[in-house]
Formats: C-alpha cells, sequence, structure tokens
C-alpha cells in the first residue's frame, strides 16, 4: 500500500483475486445455473462431432448437403448455444447476487427476458459486421474489430443489471468502458483493467481447455508412435486422410475428456463473467458518483492539496 497514492486504490492484482473469493463463497448456490451450462457445453461438443462424422470420406471434399449441415452447426447453432451458455452463467451470477439463490426458473427468466436477447444480437451483429470488414479490407479490418472489442464486454452486465437491451446495452457498454477516473491511478482506469481481463480470460481458457486434453494428445502420440515402429505408417494416409481415422480415439477415453474439459472451461467462463460483472459495478459507481471510497479518495486529495 505505500506505493499507492490512495488508501482505498485498488490494485490489478487486487481486482483480478476478487472473482475467486466471490466464487469460493457462493459455489453452492450457482450449482443449477453451472449444470445447465455444462449441459449446454457438452451438447455443443456432441454437435461438432456429428457434423465432422457426417463427412462420408475422410480426406474427400464434402457434397451440398454436407456443407450446409456443416455452415448450420458451425455458424449458426454452435455459436448460438455458446451465447446460450454465457447468459445462463452471467444470468446466475447476477441471480445470487441480487436474490441471494439461484433457482432455475429465476435465471431462465433473467436468460430469456427480451432485452437481455436483443443486447446479445446486437452484440452478435457488430461482431459480425467486423467480420466482414476483415474480410473486405484483406484481413486488416481486425485491428478496427480489436478495438471494437475493448468496449463491448459489459453488454450482458447493462443487459442483466440495468435492464437496457439491442442498442443502448451496447452503448452503455462502450460509454462505460470510454470513462475513465479522474483519480486513482491507471490500475483503475477502465481501458487497462479492459485490456487486463481479456488476456487473463483467453489465457486462462487456454490453460483449463489444455489440460484435460492431455490423455488425448498422448493417445495421438503413442498411436504415430506403434505405426512408425511396425512400419505400418503410409505417409499417403496423411492427404487421403485415413491417418485422421486411426489417430480418433476409442469412445471410452473421448467421453471423459470432453466431459472434464467442458468442467474446466465452465469455471473459467464463471470466472470471466464475474470478473466483468465487477468491472461494471466498479464503473458505475464511479462514473455516476456513488462509489463513496472514490470521494474519500477525492476529500484525501482536498485536504492534501489545500
Amino acid at each position: 500500500m505505500a506505493d499507492q497514492t490512495s488508501m482505498h486504490a485498488r490494485t490489478l492484482a487486487q481486482w483480478l483475486d476478487q472473482p475467486v473469493h466471490t466464487l469460493k463463497a457462493r459455489w453452492r448456490l450457482l450449482l443449477a445455473p453451472a449444470m445447465a451450462a455444462l449441459v449446454i457445453n457438452l451438447t455443443m461438443v456432441l454437435l461438432g462431432q456429428l457434423s465432422g462424422s457426417a463427412i462420408s470420406t475422410p480426406g474427400s471434399i464434402p457434397g451440398a448437403g454436407e456443407f450446409l449441415l456443416l455452415f448450420v452447426v458451425g455458424l449458426v447453432l454452435v455459436p448460438g448455444m455458446w451465447a446460450l451458455s454465457e447468459i445462463i452463467v452471467t444470468a446466475g451470477l447476477v441471480e445470487v447476487e441480487e436474490t441471494g439463490g439461484a433457482t432455475m426458473r429465476g435465471v431462465l427468466k433473467r436468460t430469456f427476458a427480451v432485452h437481455v436477447l436483443t443486447a446479445t444480437a446486437m452484440r452478435f451483429l457488430v461482431h459480425a459486421a467486423m467480420i466482414v470488414v476483415s474480410m473486405l479490407t484483406c484481413g486488416l479490418g481486425i485491428f478496427a474489430w480489436l478495438f471494437v472489442l475493448m468496449y463491448l464486454p459489459l453488454v450482458l452486465p447493462a443487459a442483466m443489471r440495468e435492464g437496457l437491451g439491442g442498442v443502448a446495452a451496447v452503448r452503455r457498454s462502450m460509454q462505460l468502458t470510454w470513462w475513465r477516473p479522474t483519480s486513482g491511478g491507471p490500475s483503475t482506469g477502465s481501458a487497462d483493467r479492459v485490456v487486463v481481463a481479456y488476456h487473463v480470460v483467453v489465457g486462462l481458457a487456454y490453460a483449463l481447455s489444455a489440460l484435460p486434453s492431455l490423455p488425448t494428445a498422448v493417445w495421438s502420440g503413442l498411436t504415430v508412435w506403434g505405426l512408425v515402429v511396425d512400419g505400418s505408417f503410409d505417409p499417403m494416409s496423411l492427404e487421403s486422410g485415413a491417418l485422421q481415422a486411426q489417430l480418433t480415439p476409442p469412445i471410452w477415453l473421448v467421453v471423459p475428456v470432453q466431459a472434464v474439459t467442458s468442467t474446466m472451461g465452465l469455471l473459467g467462463s464463471f470466472y470471466g463473467a464475474q470478473l466483468f460483472l465487477d468491472l461494471h459495478r466498479d464503473l458505475v459507481d464511479g462514473r455516476d458518483g456513488a462509489d463513496f471510497d472514490r470521494a474519500l479518495d477525492q476529500l484525501q486529495e482536498a485536504s492534501v492539496g489545500g
């Protein structure tokens, strides 16, 4: 605390650590939304595997019907279910926060509220527009996409807590993340925390999803080694896609790995949702003048300056 100009200022490390304590204190109350989100995540995995197995011959060019199936699953169903899982996680956290418990009825009521769905749809439209811009500019538009991404993480918190939907939720998220406190140091700046939050959440998601996948990687490695040792490895199988069929783990290994992977990913989802909910609360309190700690800091600075 010696290097802080304010007794109430929080460092980035303290802010990143707070969701862990919040989730540890409330995990028993979050079992219902967690189970619902887990089922959705496992369904997404199953849809991905089924769409992949719909390709009749490994290495062959998919037909029109197979392309349509992959398009619907990859660009409609899976993103839609991912968004539904994110909404349920956020709804569960807000339900516990406001009512002290999370029943499925309450969570689903928040999840399928019209303003929440329209806010989510508008956020996806913004992402879709950025994808089109990136394609039209041969990839250069991705820099604009990354810039816009910094101002969208509070769309769901604004919809859940403030009842905003559609364009209003997107505008509110941009207003909050654009605002920068006048005191408390750079560690409390909204832009700083959004950038750090994205790095932490993405890194956490990669780490949590990679650990349970180790058994599958070991299985594939041992399979390739066995093919090389007994002389049955055929380089042509790389082009035909037959090697991929040989490297596919058995169902008794795939199911537990996917279940653990989905569970670990769910932990990351809850952490990220709570992190952005905390950011939303801090920015709303600071921007709208309800942050008493910040008010005390300003009085302290005024007294020292006087």
